[in-house]
């Protein structure tokens, strides 16, 4: 089973919503406490401390890499646990992020501990329904 955390924005390439680290940058900092800064900071280390961030992904001049999607290893609780909570720090910013589950995450370009990058085949579940 792979998770995906992910906001209500439309990923950039593929038919999909976009994920949570990428939603980080929607995160408006203007008159936020500075409480909830410091522990979005706490999570954000504590989700992606020593998670890869694949070639393919980082470096997308391909169209497979530009419209591939990150999904979790479920079996990892530690990274489940850090990333649902900063989800909901991301919440309490006013980006909501929610989790969605597959069995089958596509055609799988990387693989390593703790996820794999997928290209979709078909439609990706959503987590927030379409306006």
């Amino acid at each position: 089973m792979y998770l995906r955390f992910v906001c209500a924005a439309p990923h950039p390439y593929a038919a999909a919503e976009l994920g949570i680290y990428q939603a980080t940058r929607l995160i408006d900092w203007e008159d936020q406490p500075r409480w909830l800064a410091k522990e979005f900071r706490r999570a954000f280390v504590a989700a992606a401390d020593g998670l890869a961030v694949p070639e393919c992904v980082s470096m997308a001049r391909t169209a497979d890499g530009r419209r591939s999607v990150c999904w979790l290893k479920a079996e990892n609780a530690p990274r489940i646990a850090a990333t649902r909570h900063l989800a909901w720090v991301m919440g309490e910013l006013g980006v909501p992020v929610a989790g969605i589950g597959a069995r089958n995450p596509g055609h799988i370009i990387y693989r390593d501990v703790d996820q794999v990058v997928a290209l979709p085949q078909g439609r990706v579940r959503r987590a927030f329904p379409r306006r």
